[in-house]
């Protein structure tokens, strides 16, 4: 099951994995921007579940969400077809 999370900063990002450090064995989180190919990162395990102050506010710097959360942008060149099937 994918994990997603929502930057302090508004983006969209899912876990990919909880590799450790070849040297120091630190806990890391390796993610992505969610939905892309590419804008692959590495971060350590607690500076991505750390708190950040925005103007006296502490805040997640990821906060867990529910993939009903996420809204991709419109794309026109994505067509739904629905379809009705009688009983």
């Amino acid at each position: 099951m994918t994990q997603l999370y929502r930057h302090y900063k508004g983006g969209i990002y899912e876990v990919l994995g909880y590799p450790k450090h070849t040297e120091t064995g630190e806990a890391l989180v390796y993610y992505r921007e969610y939905g892309a190919i590419e804008n692959e990162w590495i971060r350590p395990f607690e500076m991505f579940f750390s708190e950040v102050e925005i103007e006296g506010e502490r805040l997640e710097r990821f906060a867990q969400i529910s993939s009903l959360e996420v809204t991709l942008p419109h794309n026109p060149r994505i067509q739904v077809r629905v379809s009705k099937t009688e009983v």
